[in-house]
């Protein structure tokens, strides 16, 4: 359990803000890939639809840190807080934004990358981190605790469904390739 004296409700705040930069960044990394032309049409479906869900727990996110008042912080900030997860997630970003085109190799590459965010995005942040100390913040920020931790649970388990996910597209595209 985290102790509530080690973080204030800035830091809280900041951690959130930073976990909803890294979903915004996956949701968007996902969508790109989805709409390449060289791809099979399966494996668009399944990308879009990874996309959307991590747009979702972007959004979750965001209201989550409106609710605690936190304000946005640094890139620099978000890179401590978060580390490889936003660094990651960035940097595929930029690199599926930038391309002209992108090969089905490095298509299984940047997945490939980014089953290490869906891992350490996943039950690591949600369970061990956010929810232990949103859980001592409850009576403070005024929230009702058991629904809001009931869908950082979800997330966590959806973070694990992505992960498969992507290994199976994975598997599929290297038959394409």
């Amino acid at each position: 359990m985290c102790d509530k004296s080690v973080i204030t409700t800035d830091e809280l705040g900041g951690i959130i803000y930073c976990m909803y930069r890294v979903e915004e960044l996956v949701a968007e990394l996902f969508l790109k890939l989805a709409n390449l032309e060289n791809l099979p049409k399966d494996v668009a479906i399944v990308l879009r639809y990874i996309g959307m869900e991590s747009r979702n727990h972007g959004l979750f996110l965001r209201s989550l840190h409106e609710i605690i008042k936190g304000r946005g912080v640094s890139e620099e900030k978000c890179l401590g807080l978060c580390g490889s997860a936003y660094l990651q997630a960035k940097k595929l970003y930029e690199k599926v934004a930038s391309a002209k085109k992108i090969s089905i190799s490095d298509v299984i590459d940047i997945l490939q990358k980014d089953i290490e965010i869906e891992y350490v995005a996943g039950e690591e942040t949600y369970i061990r981190l956010i929810a232990p100390l949103l859980k001592s913040y409850m009576h403070e920020l005024e929230l009702v605790s058991k629904p809001l931790l009931t869908i950082l649970r979800e997330i966590a388990e959806e973070e694990k469904y992505h992960e498969e996910l992507v290994k199976e597209v994975i598997n599929l595209l290297k038959n394409v390739d």
